[in-house]
């Protein structure tokens, strides 16, 4: 097998390869003489007919055969010989056979890059250290309190936070249009729920009153009819309620599944926020180890993964929006402003499978399903969904590869200085989470 290679674009390869006719004749003289064993053939026994007729009859089906078969054996060879490693499937191109001749063909690919994984210098690493305080546990109190708020009907005028029931209806030009009806309708003023100013019109108002005011739809409104047109409304307010929060006792502790009361509770909230702060500052660390790592190793991304990769983004912010009820011909994505963190994803993936190899790192068996059964822990029947897991070999891959990569990103941050920084739990975890 005569091969040659040249260089194209980048990483692109452009591979000739020639097979010998003897090893083509060879491959079809086989193939004719299996056949020749059960072939059906008009005026002969099942598998008594002469082999040149069987030859006649089926030669030109089995030289097309094993002329695809022998491009497909040829490349993978040819690229085993060559110490080659190429993405994804290759674009085949003349594969030229004639009787008596060679079969002759190219194969245009991409390789994966080569490269050493550089360790970058003065490698320091910024751990925030957080202590989980009584203040952290009592804001988180506070919130599942309001959560769990209840509404009172009061005698006043309305006001922000509050609840107000109301009868409405919408009109354009005049017209009643779809969805701008509705009755017996709960609405928290300053929820932002509704479109415009509409609950800033419910304000100061109180149960038994009506009132009427115009709201503009934005131009992006998904409805068409109403993107960029003013409507009409007429509301009657049938009550006004104001937020009340439960007390933090045994009842509100029975809420959330908890028993022996407040105390249990709050040990129980301290021990949450532990486990988001170790899984914050696991990630911080990760960020800053893939950012310096993407410093310190400039490679080439292939095209293939990176168009790969981008798609697959692009598929996924199509479905959230189609979610929050954009038409899928109205979502109009396209791929500039995912071009930049898929190439930095698809280059993180290859220094990383790079470590994994070079360092020999891998997952065990006890490991995986520890993983496993860390994500199933915060369902219902955790058993089910560790059992849903076994059972789907692509979400289990998912786990799997995740975990490769925290070995990895662990292997490189033991190279790191790392400097402990304080912190406070409403700087790691609650202001990011605002912004």
């Amino acid at each position: 097998m005569e091969i040659s290679i040249k260089q194209t674009e980048g990483l692109g390869r452009r591979m000739t390869v020639a097979i010998p006719p003897s090893e083509i004749e060879k491959q079809i003289a086989a193939r004719i003489q299996s056949l020749a064993a059960t072939a059906r053939i008009d005026g002969f026994r099942p598998g008594k007919a002469p082999l040149k007729v069987v030859q006649r009859q089926f030669g030109q089906r089995v030289r097309d055969e094993v002329s695809h078969d022998m491009v497909q054996r040829g490349f993978r060879e040819a690229v085993v010989k060559e110490k080659l490693r190429p993405v994804g499937q290759p674009v085949i191109e003349h594969a030229n056979f004639q009787p008596g001749g060679p079969l002759e063909f190219t194969a245009s690919f991409e390789v994966y890059p080569e490269f050493e994984v550089q360790i970058p210098s003065n490698f320091t690493i910024d751990k925030p250290a957080v202590q989980v305080t009584d203040a952290d546990v009592d804001r988180v109190i506070d919130r599942l309190r309001e959560q769990n708020k209840a509404y009172k009907a009061v005698d006043r005028a309305s006001q922000d936070g509050d609840q107000v029931n109301v009868d409405f209806v919408g009109t354009l030009n005049g017209e009643k249009f779809s969805g701008g009806e509705a009755a017996d309708y709960n609405i928290i003023i300053g929820s932002g729920s509704l479109v415009g100013d509409f609950e800033k019109n419910l304000t100061g108002v109180r149960a038994g009153e009506s009132k009427g005011f115009d709201i503009e739809f934005p131009e992006n409104y998904p409805a068409e009819n109403l993107a960029g047109k003013t409507a009409h409304f007429d509301v009657k307010i049938n009550s006004v309620s104001a937020p009340e929060l439960p007390a933090v006792d045994e009842k509100f502790a029975e809420l959330f599944g908890v028993t022996g009361g407040v105390e249990s509770l709050r040990a129980q909230v301290k021990d949450n926020i532990a486990r988001q702060v170790d899984d914050a500052v696991a990630q911080k660390v990760k960020d800053q180890v893939i950012e310096r790592l993407l410093a310190a190793n400039s490679i080439d991304v292939p095209k293939a993964l990176l168009d790969n990769e981008v798609n697959a983004r692009i598929a996924r912010a199509t479905q959230e929006m189609m979610r929050h009820g954009i038409p899928k011909d109205k979502v109009g994505l396209t791929r500039e402003p995912f071009e930049g963190p898929a190439r930095k994803s698809v280059a993180v993936g290859l220094l990383v499978a790079e470590i994994l190899r070079r360092q020999s790192i891998s997952v065990t068996p006890q490991e995986l399903r520890q993983a496993v059964e860390k994500r199933a822990e915060t369902f219902e029947q955790p058993q089910q969904v560790v059992q849903w897991y076994y059972e789907n070999r692509k979400a289990l891959s998912d786990v799997e590869a995740l975990l490769l990569e925290d070995k990895a990103i662990q292997w490189l941050a033991g190279q790191a200085q790392i400097k402990e920084t304080p912190s406070s739990v409403k700087e790691l975890i609650e202001e990011p989470a605002k912004g």
